[in-house]
């Protein structure tokens, strides 16, 4: 599981829309009994090689700029901004923010792709504007990651995944 992970920096996370409805009192006491640093609406400033990198995590979000406000209250002026935000929808409001990079889920990539005369069509790019992958506007990045599980119905016809970003 999680409580596997190790990292130089510290293992970080957000909830997700999941979290939330289990109970966030839950899942911040299983969090913390793993070391898995949730970020609620708050930011760890990291100092590498002489640079700030701001980790910043934000609760699930509906368009709620707040969170995020809130958040960079605490963040180092001059550092890269990292955001952790469960919603991809979220990436116009971070952009305008000053967010360099935010890592979102919750599409699971759509967990689905149809083969229709040998082009792929992800039907969860009907329902998401940043459905899934890389995206870049602005100069700000967002990465929608497809995940590793299901939700709703158990069928995931596209590969899980587990990303690694380096930041240079």
């Amino acid at each position: 599981g999680f409580h596997n992970l190790k990292s130089t920096y510290g293992t970080f996370s957000c909830a997700g829309n999941h979290d939330e409805w289990l109970g966030m009192d839950l899942i911040s006491e299983a969090m913390q009994q793993h070391d898995l640093g949730l970020l609620r609406n708050e930011t760890k400033v990291l100092n590498i090689d002489g640079a700030s990198l701001n980790v910043i995590g934000i609760d699930y979000t509906r368009g709620n700029e707040f969170f995020l406000t809130s958040a960079l209250e605490t963040s180092a002026h001059e550092g890269f901004n990292l955001l952790l935000c469960h919603h991809p929808e979220f990436f116009p409001v971070a952009k305008s923010n000053h967010i360099d990079l935010m890592l979102a889920g919750h599409t699971h990539g759509g967990q689905i792709a149809l083969d229709v005369a040998g082009v792929s069509l992800y039907p969860i790019d009907f329902i998401y504007h940043y459905s899934r992958g890389l995206y870049e506007e602005a100069g700000k990045k967002l990465y929608v990651n497809y995940g590793v599980g299901v939700t709703g119905t158990p069928i995931r016809t596209i590969e899980p995944e587990i990303v690694l970003i380096t930041l240079t």
